[in-house]
């Protein structure tokens, strides 16, 4: 039988996912992306509903985030026998230009600092909070390429 704890391990698993350099959007990683539609709509933060509740329709970077994302969680849920109904809801929110990162100070920040939060509520009457920090650059061609396998399948389309 699964234990409520595994909902932290599963939101623990989900935020250093989405942080990781490996989430990219059609070959860029995908905070990049974020932090420069923030910048666009001119607000330091950028809400993201997984499951549950509603969602920003029309930003298709969002959705197709959204969409991975909260598939993700209910393909590890399932992995870990935890039932899909135990979470009513899960918002992932991005804060840029958040205060000096904390947990990770390098002699030249690649970046500015953020703080990424997923919030979780369960059918327990309780909500979980992950909470990570780290540094990021919007998103800029010139400042990044592609990652390569994005590549190669555009060439032989």
């Amino acid at each position: 039988m699964p234990r409520y704890g595994e909902l932290k391990c599963l939101a623990d698993g989900l935020v250093d996912s989405f942080m990781s350099r490996n989430n990219d959007s059609e070959g860029y990683w995908a905070l990049g992306l974020l932090y420069s539609r923030a910048l666009e709509l001119k607000t330091k933060t950028i809400t993201l509903t997984l499951l549950g509740g509603e969602f920003m329709a029309g930003e298709r970077l969002s959705e197709a985030l959204r969409t991975k994302y909260g598939a993700l969680l209910l393909e590890r849920m399932s992995l870990r026998g935890v039932p899909h109904h135990w979470i009513e809801r899960a918002i992932l929110t991005l804060n840029f230009e958040h205060r000096e990162a904390t947990t990770y100070t390098p002699i030249a920040p690649p970046g500015e600092p953020f703080l990424i939060q997923l919030r979780v509520q369960s059918i327990f009457a309780k909500t979980l909070l992950v909470e990570r920090e780290g540094y990021c650059w919007p998103h800029s061609p010139s400042h990044e390429s592609r990652r390569a396998c994005f590549r190669l399948a555009n060439e032989q389309t």
